[in-house]
């Protein structure tokens, strides 16, 4: 009786708070759809002196993995500085390609157009600021940033459709972009292959794009930086606002110091250029 006594008064308490607590440190979760037998959610970060009456803005951070892994606690290192600043980060959860010969990235697609819809939707309850919603990502995080943005296939059939996907501004971090035949990554896929223009950002760049800012390695063979370049080429052809920093480094060069310390400064920049964050030494809520 004793044992057991201790034992709940002891343990019962800690496991408790275990099944509770939020994962990747975040300050709130929300499921945003249930899809595929699961519920799929968004972590959310707050920054200090949130308040629900606020008119914050946001980024949507949409984690890499090819598609087929990672997880949203990798929004740690880009997403920290920007919580700081004031803006409300949210770190997305979606579902996974199936991998092999069939490898089809549109469940991915369509969760993060998802995902854009209902932080745009519930922006009163979050204190965000529905005009000020930025996509960002690396690598296939990137991608599915600007699906969001450009792409005007895979729609999820539960999805309000009245609701915009379509983000305000554009974080591309070592971006795949391109998912054509001419160095494209993922063009080898059969399903990709017979549809280009349904999958590739780089083949829908229209006037009216969202501002974007991209990062690119000089060595990178996934996210080949000539592609970034003739991206940045072709947005600022049909005349939107698009900036290229190219590095030296491989894929994966966006994590290193000090590379990634400047990023997020011009990541900083970026926004305040855009009037979303102050300029240093203004209170972000005296704008």
């Amino acid at each position: 009786m004793l044992k057991t006594a201790l034992f709940t008064m002891l343990f019962l308490p800690w496991m408790a708070a275990a099944e509770k607590a939020i994962p990747y440190g975040a300050d709130e979760q929300t499921v945003y759809k249930e899809a595929g037998g699961r519920a799929l959610r968004l972590f959310v970060y707050m920054p200090k002196g949130w308040a629900a009456t606020d008119r914050r803005p946001a980024l949507v951070y949409i984690h890499g993995g090819g598609w087929v892994g990672g997880n949203p606690g990798a929004v740690g290192s880009i997403g920290k500085p920007f919580v700081t600043a004031g803006m409300v980060v949210f770190s997305v959860e979606y579902r996974f390609a199936v991998k092999g010969p069939g490898f089809d990235p549109a469940v991915c697609i369509e969760d993060a157009k998802s995902a854009l819809r209902y932080v745009r939707s519930h922006a009163r309850e979050f204190g965000v600021d529905p005009d000020r919603m930025a996509a960002g990502g690396s690598s296939a995080g990137g991608h599915l940033s600007a699906a969001c943005a450009l792409l005007p296939t895979f729609d999820a059939a539960m999805d309000d459709k009245t609701v915009s996907c379509k983000p305000n501004a554009l974080v591309l971090l070592q971006p795949v972009l391109d998912n054509g035949p001419q160095g494209g990554y993922a063009a080898n896929s059969p399903v990709i292959k017979k549809n280009v223009k349904a999958y590739s950002p780089a083949h829908n760049i229209v006037a009216g794009a969202p501002p974007a800012v991209l990062f690119g390695g000089r060595e990178d063979i996934a996210a080949r930086l000539p592609l970034l370049e003739k991206f940045t080429a072709n947005m600022k052809a049909a005349g939107n606002d698009c900036e290229l920093f190219a590095y030296d480094g491989k894929h994966g060069f966006v994590n290193q110091q000090p590379t990634l310390s400047d990023i997020n400064e011009k990541i900083i920049a970026f926004f305040t250029r855009l009037g979303w964050l102050p300029a240093p030494g203004v209170s972000q809520l005296a704008r």
